[in-house]
């Protein structure tokens, strides 16, 4: 009895030894996992805190590449505009440069002629008037030629008389008038002589513009610009428009006189759809004497008086033309009086 009392003894404090042991190893590895994990985190926040630093570092550095980008873009947009206000400035200059020498080549060239063809026109019509004094004391039963002679010597004699114009200066006796008006008595007077197979189409503006005119003049250039409408048309038949508007002008075309300044602008249009003029000679359609019509068809004079009908009213004209195609004419009258520029 003694001895199995002593050897349960024995076996007790044994299991009791080895519960023991499996404890202390149990709490040996909780306490190595809890120091493995508190250093792992610590290493984690080193390296994150690092990486934050690198992150932050890396940010500002792009940062003064961009400040230096944007001051680099900035200072190429200044020097850009500056370029181009400069561009601007010798376009400008040397569209006035090419307007004032068009204006100079074309006041010579008119001044030549007007003088020449003044000068011509006086002797001319001091002969028609011997003429026509002494047709007028002819009596009627001396020839049936005498009325023909009569009326050649008239035409003669309106003839020189613009041919004199030239050489003077115009003086418009300027005064409120209806463009609308001015251009419907011009189409009545144009009816007798057109030819069946051209008509004539009116494209007037309903607002009735109105301009400091001289209707006298403007409808002598208004008839010269649809005569020749009607020489280009009668050939093989067409149609003659007449239009009025209106429009605003910012800067007036480097061909307008010197006078002619910005602002709202009374036009008159003729055109038409005849054969057109070939490139070559638009340049010179508005020369006295110059026609593109046949000998003994044209004197040349209809487009000059245009031109300087529209110059003394300190407006411009304007063609455009395509052969086979048609032609048209436009005159621009200032609404309000001009000064000059």
């Amino acid at each position: 009895m003694r001895e199995r009392l002593l050897d349960l003894g024995r076996s007790q404090v044994g299991e009791a030894r080895g519960t023991g042991r499996q404890l202390t190893e149990r709490a040996l590895t909780m306490h190595c996992a809890a120091y493995l994990a508190e250093v792992k985190s610590r290493l984690l926040t080193a390296v994150i805190f690092e990486l934050k630093s690198s992150k932050d570092s890396l940010a500002e550095g792009l940062s003064e590449e961009q400040q230096q980008r944007v001051k680099l873009d900035a200072l190429v947009s200044r020097r850009t505009e500056e370029l181009e206000r400069m561009r601007s400035r010798l376009e400008a200059e040397e569209r006035e440069r090419s307007r004032l020498q068009s204006r100079l080549i074309q006041a010579e060239r008119m001044h030549a002629l007007g003088a020449l063809a003044g000068g011509v026109a006086h002797d001319l019509r001091n002969y028609l008037m011997v003429v026509s004094c002494c047709l007028d004391d002819l009596p009627p039963t001396a020839s049936v030629l005498v009325p023909d002679a009569q009326e050649a010597t008239a035409q003669a004699l309106r003839l020189s008389a613009q041919l004199m114009d030239l050489g003077r200066p115009p003086k418009p006796r300027l005064r409120p008038t209806a463009i609308n008006a001015v251009v419907a008595r011009t189409a009545s007077l144009l009816a007798p002589s057109l030819p069946e197979q051209v008509e004539v189409r009116l494209a007037l503006d309903p607002h009735e513009p109105e301009a400091p005119l001289d209707p006298d003049e403007v409808q002598q250039a208004l008839l010269n610009l649809c005569l020749n409408a009607r020489d280009a048309v009668a050939p093989r038949g067409g149609f003659i428009t007449l239009a009025t508007g209106t429009q605003r002008i910012a800067e007036p075309p480097p061909y307008a006189p010197e006078s002619a300044a910005p602002g709202d602008h009374a036009w008159l249009r003729v055109s038409d759809n005849g054969p057109g003029i070939p490139a070559d000679h638009l340049g010179r359609v508005f020369e006295p004497f110059f026609t593109t019509k046949e000998p003994g068809k044209g004197t040349g004079l209809g487009l000059s008086q245009a031109y300087r009908c529209a110059t003394a009213h300190h407006g411009w004209i304007e063609v455009q033309s395509t052969e086979a195609v048609g032609t048209s004419f436009q005159m621009f009258f200032p609404i309000q009086p001009s000064s000059p520029r």
